[in-house]
């Protein structure tokens, strides 16, 4: 959760106009002080689960870096592609001819061809 300057002011003015100027002071400085009880214990559980667990902790650090997608993607592309032994395939020669016209079915409707330069056609109703 970030906080920026703007959602710190209006906590600041929130917090200045439920408690008041007279008890604001007295009351972040025992907001403070529980802030750093509640870090002082995190830090000593995070210091028995460490001595509690020892060596397999840092073996959990070690998979954890080995699950990690970015690191993962990382690997796979800085391997070298690997291309199967073998005679390689022909390459297709470029060519020069018309691309071929699609066939009509018999009977369908053909469109017009414009003569070069009109303009087409426009249909009011249609948009």
């Amino acid at each position: 959760m970030d906080l920026g300057l703007p959602e710190m002011v209006l906590l600041a003015v929130a917090a200045l106009f439920i408690f008041g100027p007279n008890r604001l002071p007295k009351v972040a400085a025992e907001a403070a002080r529980m802030l750093r009880a509640l870090r002082e214990v995190a830090a000593s559980a995070r210091a028995e689960l460490s001595e509690a667990v020892g060596p397999e902790l840092g073996d959990l650090a070690g998979l954890r870096a080995d699950l990690d997608p970015r690191a993962a993607l990382a690997r796979v592309m800085a391997a070298e592609p690997t291309v199967p032994p073998g005679p390689t395939p022909p390459q297709a020669q470029p060519t020069t001819a018309a691309p071929l016209a699609r066939p009509v079915a018999p009977g369908a409707p053909t469109a017009a061809v414009l003569p070069a330069g009109s303009p087409p056609p426009f249909d009011d109703e249609a948009t």
